[in-house]
């Protein structure tokens, strides 16, 4: 037992006490601390009851659904090279600029396949005159455009670097080098256009690999995912567990306090007492001797087999949705702790549990 000014303090490291405590005995342990007005925190959870409840729950998927898109969308097209190196990023993911340059880059992948050009298969076409070598006024029209976008972000880098608030990134770098190796600035633009392409080509090829691998098997090349497809994907699932169990948002779970006076194992537990679970804190019975007192209820030996290694696949074969989890009496039983115990288990745990 801690005090905190005049306010008793318990904080559970006891994954079975936990459960004893704020389930069985939840009546005593319903209650909010004293500076939680507890009256208007159980309007506010009738309040929430309906609208977050399964079936109500269901109505938030439209919205759900939109903002993967929009995560997605975000990831495949993700400017994190662009902003290395030039210092700036460009907000809208259809934003004219990346548009256009994304869009030269598509053709020049396109061409850059072996045998995507008779002249891979004939070399001899090389020494045709260049009026017969379409390819060549592709190849020239695509760096002019490439050309126009760099020129003026690279105009704009010198300048800054000039006036001395160039922004620490590539392209500043590559100014200062432009002077002491004599770079012209095509040259520049071609340095500068060729890591843009190679950088966000090959981390939206890996992104959409990994997705292929998670997703593939079920969904295929064809659709998105839908709430349908959920039961077939156990993996996902699991890793979804296993991150709520590897590492919750706080140590501490949300605070319970007492009601009345308790009376655990000989321990006066007075009433007021905020009570806290502690998420990664919760030890083994048998390692209370042995003086081991930092393993959490997402980390216990009693629950987990090797608790400090991130092992999704210890959750294969686990089919409960959240909820199911969180009330199943046997707390060994449950997947993780994350959204709390006994009466004020997390209310949008429905919610929650649909957007990840």
């Amino acid at each position: 037992m801690l005090c905190f000014g005049n306010n008793p303090v318990l904080i559970i490291s006891l994954l079975f006490v936990s459960k004893y405590l704020l389930d069985k005995r939840g009546t005593t342990y319903s209650s909010r601390p004293a500076h939680n007005d507890f009256h208007t925190f159980r309007l506010i959870r009738r309040v929430y009851h309906n609208p977050l409840g399964p079936k109500p729950s269901a109505d938030f998927r439209k919205y759900q659904d939109f903002e993967s898109k929009i995560l997605i969308s975000a990831l495949l097209n993700q400017h994190v090279i662009f902003s290395a190196c030039y210092g700036a990023r460009l907000e809208q993911l259809e934003h004219p600029i990346m548009t256009e340059f994304y869009a030269v880059w598509e053709i020049m992948l396109q061409y850059s396949q072996p045998g995507s050009l008779l002249f891979d298969v004939f070399p001899f076409l090389g020494y045709l005159p260049e009026s017969m070598q379409p390819w060549k006024k592709l190849a020239a029209k695509l760096r002019v455009r490439g050309f126009k976008l760099n020129r003026a972000f690279l105009h704009t880098l010198k300048k800054q670097a000039n006036e001395g608030c160039a922004p620490q990134c590539f392209g500043t770098h590559l100014v200062q080098i432009q002077v002491e190796e004599g770079i012209d600035n095509d040259r520049a633009c071609d340095i500068l256009a060729m890591l843009i392409g190679a950088g966000a080509d090959t981390t939206s090829s890996n992104l959409r690999s990994f997705f292929e691998v998670m997703l593939g098997r079920v969904v295929g090349s064809s659709r998105m995912p839908t709430w349908e497809d959920e039961v077939s994907l156990p993996y996902v699932r699991a890793v979804i567990k296993e991150f709520h169990r590897w590492a919750p948002i706080g140590s501490l779970s949300v605070p319970h306090a007492t009601t009345m006076p308790d009376l655990y194992q000989g321990n006066i537990i007075p009433q007021g007492t905020v009570v806290f679970p502690n998420l990664t804190g919760f030890v083994a019975v048998d390692a209370i001797s042995e003086g081991v007192t930092t393993q959490g209820s997402n980390r216990s030996p009693e629950r987990y087999d090797n608790p400090e290694d991130f092992a999704p696949e210890r959750f294969l074969g686990d089919n409960l949705d959240a909820s199911a989890s969180a009330l199943d009496p046997d707390f060994k039983k449950r997947d993780h702790f994350h959204y709390g115990f006994g009466r004020h288990l997390c209310q949008g745990i429905f919610v929650a549990e649909a957007s990840l």
